[in-house]
């Protein structure tokens, strides 16, 4: 499990990441708003824990771009007061904690999130295409559609990060490791595939010297 923890108070920071570490969770930290959406954009991640009080923007406006994800949020934060909880809660944060905090506290609030999280379906839904991720099964218009576990890792990808170019580098990273060249033609076929297969030739785009987003 990957988590993101957002929080520019340095030492804050560090006893977030160590509790988690602690628990055997991978950790990706970062100290402002542009770094998290940078993460946000690149890395595939399990839940994110965030602060409000950023040095470069709010807490609040990052949501947005962590709910196109599809990912479990708990806000930690001084900001009190029933109006915030309720703002960061509608605006799709799944648990708000205020500081000061008790790391148990924290570690039992990330644990209880992950299992709900992961007793739920995980289901995508894109234009006419559902992707479920439980039962790794695809349909179109309600007819089921069959994908190598690859064109469907790819799927998912870029249903996740929609609208977002992914490099083929990072596509290679997460899909095939460290197995393949960057400069295979790997990933031109599973994406010629994939468009030919859920009819998304127009959808999947080629990003010149990049590589491909989901429109």
């Amino acid at each position: 499990m990957r988590i993101l923890v957002v929080e520019d108070d340095v030492s804050i920071n560090r006893l977030i990441v160590e509790s988690l570490k602690i628990n055997n969770f991978e950790v990706v930290s970062v100290s402002n708003g542009t770094d998290a959406i940078t993460t946000l954009q690149s890395t595939l991640l399990d839940l994110v824990i965030i602060d409000l009080m950023l040095p470069d923007m709010n807490g609040m406006d990052i949501l947005s771009h962590i709910d196109m994800n599809n990912l479990p949020v708990i806000i930690v934060s001084a900001i009190i007061g029933s109006e915030n909880i309720s703002k960061g809660l509608q605006l799709g944060a799944d648990d708000y904690l205020t500081k000061p905090f008790d790391v148990i506290e924290l570690q039992s609030r990330v644990s209880a999130l992950l299992r709900r999280v992961k007793g739920k379906a995980e289901i995508y839904q894109y234009e006419t295409i559902s992707v479920d991720i439980t039962a790794h099964e695809v349909f179109k218009e309600g007819i089921p559609i069959p994908l190598t576990s690859k064109e469907f890792e790819l799927l998912v990808l870029l249903i996740q990060n929609r609208n977002m170019t992914l490099k083929r580098s990072f596509l290679y990273e997460q899909i095939w490791g460290d197995d393949l060249s960057y400069e295979s033609r790997t990933l031109d076929l599973h994406i010629q595939r994939l468009r030919k297969k859920l009819d998304l030739k127009n959808n999947i785009l080629s990003v010149y010297k990049l590589g491909y987003k989901l429109v």
